[in-house]
């Protein structure tokens, strides 16, 4: 049923119920009326797919790995066809990683981080996947999020990054009839991922360093890269200035399309847990060269954003001007600017959010200081700070939404025992 029905329906059930003068309350209802439609119809689907005549048919039976779905190979098989034979080949093995403690002002607070990290990152000891090519023929993309699917239609768990979350986002599995696929003639690269449409975190971090990999591959340097349909102001930049011209650029359309050969590069990590590999190559891409100690001090503000916000950020940025920070919000800048502003940071310090991207720009030197509510706290810059060496801290505070305010009082002693200032 398409939002516009769902929509239509609702709003006539609105006027029945409560009359024409009640019809200004009637967005929020809506929405909400939405929400509960959508819900509903996903139940339904997934109630259906439990009957017998559609259990086989059930997309959550039919996920795969890599390593379920290709054959592997030593090298790239001088046909690429290889008699039609899904293959994949290992870029890199597994990578064990180990990580410092953040600087905390207060046994709590460390603990209440280590839960965090324990969720999102694994902890201080961490194993990253092997990270592999592949090469599917007659393979299919799905929805918005670019899901994989192979030739007997199983869904390629890795280009849901791994995670059951971005499966059900997508509604791959509450879908009970995909149609017939738009049939792209000719070979495609996969170098967009799940959430790197929107997100410039997962475009920097997941999806971007994937060209690392094409570019090992002399019989992939001219093979379309698929990307989402609608390119924001980071990926132009940071394609362009990587190098990638735009004509070898192929839009996905957002619509179920199958390709004659698909090739599909591992993202280099799990989201969430930044690779040393990608970090070394964003930068050895768009730095000059490499930067030596800091001397800006940088307040990273979320005032563009909609959630995760500092709600007293007035008052922590009238104490940090008085100590010379300069309040910055990064995603209103040129991706050129950013990289410039952050290769001269010494203390970047602001609520958790996309901005500490940029730290992977910075010197090795630099110090990092987030500010989290206490019920979401996220170590993924955390892990970017154990991959170039530099200084991490925290200050977390009580909230019962994503929002929360951080005492002036808190910010000073984290600044003071951080870095001393």
């Amino acid at each position: 049923m398409s939002g516009c029905i769902v929509r239509s329906l609702v709003k006539d059930s609105l006027r029945n119920m409560i009359g024409e003068r009640m019809m200004n309350l009637g967005p929020a209802l809506i929405r909400r009326s939405e929400r509960y439609a959508t819900a509903a119809k996903k139940s339904v689907v997934r109630g259906l797919y439990h009957l017998p005549i559609l259990s086989s048919s059930d997309p959550s039976k039919k996920v795969v790995t890599l390593k379920d779905c290709t054959e592997f190979r030593e090298q790239f098989p001088p046909n690429a066809n290889d008699n039609q034979i899904d293959w994949r080949i290992t870029v890199r093995p597994q990578e064990k990683l180990s990580r410092k403690s953040s600087i905390s002002l207060d046994a709590a607070e460390a603990r209440r981080f280590d839960e965090g990290t324990a969720r999102f990152q694994g902890g201080y000891e961490q194993t990253l996947p092997e990270v592999s090519v592949a090469c599917f023929h007659q393979a299919s993309l799905f929805s918005p999020s670019l899901l994989l699917l192979n030739r007997s239609q199983s869904i390629v768990f890795e280009s849901a990054l791994s995670k059951q979350e971005v499966l059900e986002q997508s509604g791959i599995l509450t879908t009970l009839f995909r149609g017939t696929p738009e049939a792209v003639p000719g070979d495609a690269c996969l170098l967009a991922s799940p959430w790197s449409s929107s997100f410039y975190y997962h475009w920097l971090i997941d999806a971007l360093p994937r060209l690392e990999i094409i570019e090992k591959f002399s019989q992939l340097e001219s093979v379309p890269l698929v990307v989402c349909k609608e390119l924001r102001s980071f990926h132009r930049d940071t394609l362009r200035l990587a190098g990638v011209n735009e004509h070898r650029l192929h839009r996905f359309n957002e619509r179920f399309s199958r390709f004659d050969r698909l090739y599909f590069p591992d993202v280099p990590s799990p989201t969430g847990n930044i690779s040393p590999h990608a970090v070394e190559w964003l930068r050895s891409r768009f730095l000059k060269s490499e930067p030596g100690s800091g001397d800006r001090l940088i307040y990273i503000s979320r005032k563009d954003a909609m959630k995760r916000k500092l709600l007293n950020e007035d008052e922590i940025i009238g104490f940090l001007q008085q100590k010379g920070f300069e309040i910055v919000c990064p995603g209103t800048l040129p991706f050129s600017e950013q990289v410039e502003m952050f290769r001269r940071a010494r203390v970047v310090i602001g609520p958790h959010g996309a901005g500490f991207t940029n730290m992977a720009f910075a010197p090795r030197d630099a110090t990092m200081i987030e500010f989290f509510g206490d019920n979401y706290i996220n170590g993924c810059f955390w892990t970017l700070a154990n991959v170039l060496g530099q200084r991490h801290a925290f200050v977390s505070a009580p909230t019962e939404t994503l929002n929360f305010s951080i005492p002036v009082n808190r910010c000073a002693e984290i600044l003071e025992k951080a870095c001393n200032l």
